[in-house]
């Protein structure tokens, strides 16, 4: 995701440069294509096969590791389709010169991500922590994407 993000990121700029705003919405779009597409594999593999996967890095002693690792992909997996359109937005902020809006996406996340764990994993313990995860994303990538479509990254770019 982030190789992709990168990309689009410099796409905008060189666009912006160039004054073809239209050209940053096309990327934006084939960009989000492209991250979704490049998450399903991904998804596939960590939400049905995920002790497979952890397998491969564990042994059947780590009982509790292989355990808590499949609760967490369970959990988070499903939420990389999500993940890869915020990426989309933040990289147009970013190529645009939008870091204020970028870092109030990325801080927002942060900052909910950090407060839900410490708040769920009181009743849920690790799950608690895990369930964070996406929520801090789901909320970043609706800013990020409310961002992208109000155009704050052509009125950043302008200036």
């Amino acid at each position: 995701f982030s190789t992709l993000a990168s990309g689009l990121s410099s796409f905008t700029a060189q666009n912006i440069g160039a004054n073809k705003p239209e050209r940053v919405k096309k990327g934006f779009r084939s960009g989000c294509i492209l991250g979704l597409t490049v998450a399903l594999p991904f998804f596939i593999a960590y939400f049905f096969f995920d002790e497979t996967m952890l397998k491969l890095f564990l042994n059947s002693e780590s009982s509790l590791a292989i355990q808590t690792g499949r609760e967490f992909l369970k959990i988070v997996a499903p939420f990389y389709f999500v993940i890869a359109v915020k990426l989309m937005g933040d990289a147009v902020l970013r190529g645009a010169g939008a870091m204020g809006w970028f870092m109030a996406a990325t801080f927002a996340d942060l900052l909910l991500r950090i407060v839900l764990a410490y708040v769920l994993s009181g009743s849920m313990g690790t799950i608690g922590i895990w369930i964070a995860w996406p929520i801090g994303w789901v909320l970043a990538m609706i800013i990020s994407v409310i961002f992208y479509r109000k155009g704050v990254w052509k009125k950043e770019s302008y200036q």
